[in-house]
């Protein structure tokens, strides 16, 4: 009686309008009656139905909250949504539609290779999820990546112009998700073993894109007392995309650190280590490298005299060059040593110092 109705006298059967969309249902049966009008007793009936065809009048609709998501930077997940489902009222190919994901980035809109969405498509009312895929360039360093425009849009492929767009505001957090970076794989340098303090041996160079992030560098193992860690300015780094770069400078604390003599290269283990850490309580980077130090020898010990044990004698009044003796036949010799590798070693006699003994009273120089 709500949709029907009809001319007592004339039969006439007049149906009014129906949103099948609101109501759900494409079938609606109905009763006609006829009677006499004297004796409704006296009647006959016949049954009816009408099967309404669906219009395409609705456009797919997008409900979702929240529509401003904050999340860590270069992390895979699923995006957390209260609600998100996309419904279109009409029936058949009429609520049918496909659903496709957009960015606009520093300004500009473009497909995005960082998300998918799941299904693709749908029919009348379902619920959906956007996943990270590529969390790549999803990376907080990117000043126009902190905060950027999603757009999920649901189209019906029979009539393209029935389409709606849900935008989604997303931003960022920054987490320590870089490593650093030494500027060489290995330093080398050389020094003379006398080197004092305060003396330069190298320039060490780290990067770290890190946002908020700083360096600290640290000299391993025995050497560690004896250098100094100097950090300079941080600025960036200019064979990079203007990377943060700190860079520190290794300097003796003090003088006679080294000896070519007992070490011709010396190897310092150097750890380099970040310092951010968030909420996301992650783990702290070490990385390491070395410098190899090649100790330059320098004439500065000096020469050793080893005298042969016991008692030398020499007959009197013998040749020039004759051999002098120790015990019975043992040739005396006389062994001089400098450890420095280019000392060059002159025996003389300091005749000035020099004397003779007979029957163990010091002779008179001739």
């Amino acid at each position: 009686q709500q949709y029907f109705e009809i001319g007592q006298t004339d039969g006439l059967l007049t149906v009014h309008p129906i949103d099948r969309d609101a109501e759900q249902n494409e079938l609606y049966s109905f009763s006609i009656v006829a009677y006499k009008c004297h004796n409704k007793l006296l009647n006959t009936s016949s049954e009816g139905a009408i099967i309404l065809e669906d219009k395409n009048d609705n456009l797919p609709e997008i409900a979702m909250h929240p529509v401003e998501l904050e999340f860590w930077e270069n992390t895979i997940m699923e995006l957390e949504f209260d609600q998100f489902t996309i419904n279109d009222r009409d029936l058949g190919e009429h609520a049918r539609y496909e659903v496709r994901l957009a960015e606009t980035v520093n300004g500009i809109q473009q497909p995005t290779t960082s998300f998918t969405i799941i299904p693709e498509s749908g029919y009348q009312l379902v619920s959906f999820t956007i996943n990270i895929i590529n969390a790549a360039m999803l990376d907080y360093e990117l000043l126009e990546r902190q905060t950027f425009l999603l757009h999920v849009t649901a189209q019906e492929p029979i009539e393209p112009t029935h389409q709606n767009t849900q935008t989604i505001t997303i931003r960022l957090r920054n987490w320590n998700d870089e490593v650093p970076k030494f500027g060489q794989e290995y330093y080398q340098t050389s020094v003379l073993e006398t080197v004092g303090a305060g003396m330069l041996l190298a320039t060490v160079a780290i990067t770290d894109r890190d946002i908020d992030d700083s360096i600290k560098l640290t000299v391993l193992g025995r050497l560690s007392e004896s250098l100094a860690v100097v950090p300079l300015p941080v600025d960036s780094d200019p064979s990079s995309s203007g990377d943060p770069r700190y860079q520190f400078e290794l300097k003796t604390k003090r003088a006679d650190i080294f000896d070519y003599d007992i070490a011709q290269e010396v190897i310092v283990q150097l750890q380099g280590e970040d310092t951010l850490r968030t909420a996301k309580n992650e783990p702290i980077h070490q990385i390491f490298s070395q410098l190899t130090i090649t100790v330059l020898d320098v004439n500065n010990k000096p020469p050793q005299i080893t005298l042969p044990r016991g008692t030398m004698h020499i007959l009197e009044n013998s040749v020039a060059e004759s051999e002098v003796i120790i015990g019975e036949e043992e040739v005396a010799k006389i062994i001089g040593t400098d450890p420095d590798t280019e000392a060059e070693l002159v025996f003389s006699i300091d005749w000035s110092s020099s004397y003779g003994t007979k029957s163990g009273v010091r002779a008179k120089p001739e």
